[in-house]
């Protein structure tokens, strides 16, 4: 028998100048480990969303759930949006443009219209 273990990221960075991998340290609130969430990284902050949480396949436990991890302080967080977020998905991509985080296609338990329809959110709200 095979123990599945899982990784939360970014537990590991690769260098590019030094090609080599470095560990990160992290605090806050770090999301729970997943397989098929999806992240991009703006104005110095990796933005992650949804995933797989469960580890077997037959009962997918997906989230919706938001996290930024800021690149410089290694701090991770949580994030509320005030706006409808886009239904709890995994194998799902994003894509940055601007200040926007655009959440495309993936998979979901209950197909639903918002799952045929990009979402964005705005990564950077002005007061």
């Amino acid at each position: 028998m095979v123990e599945k273990t899982r990784a939360t990221a970014p537990d590991i960075c690769l260098n590019s100048t030094m090609i080599e991998w470095v560990r990160q340290a992290d605090n806050g609130n770090r999301p729970e480990p997943s397989a098929g969430a999806a992240g991009v990284a703006v104005d110095g902050k990796l933005w992650v969303f949804g995933g797989n949480t469960s580890a077997d396949p037959d009962d997918p436990h997906l989230s919706h759930d938001l996290h930024v991890f800021d690149l410089e302080t290694g701090f991770w967080t949580r994030c509320r949006t005030s706006a409808t977020q886009p239904c709890a998905r995994a194998g799902h991509c994003t894509v940055a443009h601007g200040s926007s985080m655009y959440v495309l296609c993936g998979w979901t338990v209950k197909p639903t219209p918002s799952t045929l329809n990009p979402q964005s959110e705005n990564l950077n709200p002005k007061p």
